[in-house]
């Protein structure tokens, strides 16, 4: 499947090569220098053989030594900025790690400018329902209406552009759906999944591109930049933020049920204090008589472990307990020649040797002292009602373990699609940026994996009531997950 898949992208490149477009005849800046790729490749290797708490969780070491191979035969052809870039996305998509990337976000003003700010995205957002593309808002006016299904783009059909894009995108463990929910477009945010691989893969044809709907229509649409999107579609009406404080509200409806929208736990983005905005928002909802509430989490794929906690400290009549795991490190301190090449924000992820134990097999857990909170304690005061939360295919890491809890304490009801993450472990906790000098691009390396005791599936946690999005739901402007949970919190 990977080859195919690659085969269709590079196909279409030659293609777009053949005519001269100017796309590719800009190509990402020059050549850059073999052996100082191949230099990266060394680093890389060393850095993930010896800091990756996780690198063969999902994956065989004959897998990711095949990996490696494969990115330094990459790196060891000529490459430019952005068949570097998509070569390092393929290999860290093979580590089936979804806290492991070249993340977007983490990259230099000059690689952010050269490959993701381009005039090359599509001018429409859209979610994916399985192998189908559907058009959530548009930004060409009546053209694309929402609910129009795209089947194929410059002739490629959709099915073989998600197979290709899946090749780059990250995820915990080898399941494709959460996966597919990063590749949706919102509109929302400064940088998306699908905005930074689809061009690169599929750029557009003479700065358009030429859509197939479902009903037998080509529409030829212009491509645009990722904020001249975002403005055209608040220009229509459309609710579209890049703030993660946005992310965050609180309704209260005359039936005595409250909605909290907590659409994003990534806190040092925040203007917003989240800290007092829960305490008043449950101070609010205790004095309203509210009798059932609505947890909506989704889209909220992780981040601050701290706030997911101090929502549950207000719904903990009986307490939480949380599922038992080792908290793994690979290390205990960093290697002097890789320290160069390493950054992050907490000096201390340098040296873990007082925080750590072995455990025999060249790997360390953290001590009792250094570990997550075992449990979340009863509180008097907390929220007595019904709770309900809504889980989608976004949620991973914090937002994960979230779920986890509240299923197996049976505190919530759980609504929605079966989340993402992993049962098998997740990373996170402590990151480092590791920087390669030949090539200049950014890979995330997670420090700490959150593995649970025995064998567990390779799956997400499933919700107690399964609804998934429908074609017609986006047409009509139906909140059929919301709806259902209003539903449980009537006596339905």
């Amino acid at each position: 499947m990977r080859k195919a898949a690659f085969k269709i992208a590079a196909v279409t490149l030659l293609f777009l090569q053949f005519c001269g477009l100017p796309v590719i005849a800009q190509e990402f800046q020059g050549p850059l220098d073999p052996e100082a790729l191949k230099g990266d490749v060394s680093i890389l290797k060393d850095a993930f053989t010896k800091l990756h708490p996780a690198l063969y969780r999902y994956r065989s070491e004959d897998d990711i030594s095949d990996a490696f191979d494969d990115l330094e035969k990459a790196f060891s052809e000529e490459q430019n900025l952005r068949t570097a870039y998509l070569a390092l996305s393929r290999f860290t998509a093979e580590i089936q790690c979804g806290h492991t990337y070249a993340n977007f976000f983490n990259q230099s003003k000059d690689v952010r400018e050269t490959l993701f700010e381009r005039e090359d995205k599509l001018p429409f957002t859209f979610v994916f329902i399985r192998d189908r593309m559907v058009v959530t808002n548009s930004a060409v006016g009546d053209q694309l209406k929402r609910g129009d299904q795209i089947v194929a783009i410059n002739g490629a059909p959709v099915r073989d552009i998600q197979r290709a894009l899946l090749e780059h995108t990250k995820g915990d463990g080898a399941r494709s759906e959460a996966r597919l929910y990063d590749l949706q477009v919102t509109g929302n945010g400064r940088y998306e999944a699908f905005d930074i691989y689809f061009p690169l893969l599929f750029p557009p044809v003479f700065g358009r591109y030429d859509l197939t709907l479902a009903n037998g229509r080509n529409l030829f649409v212009g491509a645009i930049t990722a904020e001249r999107r975002q403005w055209r579609l608040r220009t229509v009406g459309v609710d579209v933020s890049d703030h993660p404080d946005d992310a965050w509200k609180l309704d209260i409806y005359d039936d005595k049920t409250a909605v909290l929208k907590a659409g994003s736990f990534v806190t040092w983005k925040m203007e917003l204090d989240w800290q007092a905005f829960i305490k008043d928002g449950f101070r609010k909802i205790k004095a309203e008589g509210v009798q059932t509430l609505v947890l909506d989490l989704r889209g909220n794929s992780g981040g601050d472990p701290t706030v997911p906690a101090a929502i549950l400290a207000e719904i903990a009549t009986d307490g939480f307990e949380i599922p038992a795991q080792q908290e793994i490190l690979q290390f205990q301190t960093v290697p002097d020649d890789l320290r160069p090449h390493l950054s992050t924000w907490d000096q201390s992820y340098y040296d873990w040797t007082d925080k750590t134990t072995p455990l025999g097999d060249g790997r360390f857990v953290l001590t009792k002292e250094e570990r997550t909170n075992a449990s979340i304690p009863a509180n008097p005061d907390a929220f007595t009602g019904k709770v309900v939360m809504l889980v989608d295919r976004a949620a991973s890491s914090a937002t994960f373990t979230m779920a986890k809890i509240l299923k197996e304490s049976g505190r919530a009801t759980l609504v929605g699609e079966t989340t993402g993450g992993n049962q098998r472990g997740i990373t996170g906790g402590a990151i480092f940026f590791l920087k390669l000098p030949g090539s200049g691009l950014e890979v995330d390396l997670p420090l700490i994996g959150y593995f649970p005791e025995g064998e567990q599936p390779d799956a997400g946690i499933e919700p107690d009531v399964l609804v998934t999005i429908t074609k017609s739901d986006i047409r009509d402007g139906t909140d059929s997950m919301l709806e259902k949970a209003r539903g449980i919190a009537r006596g339905n």
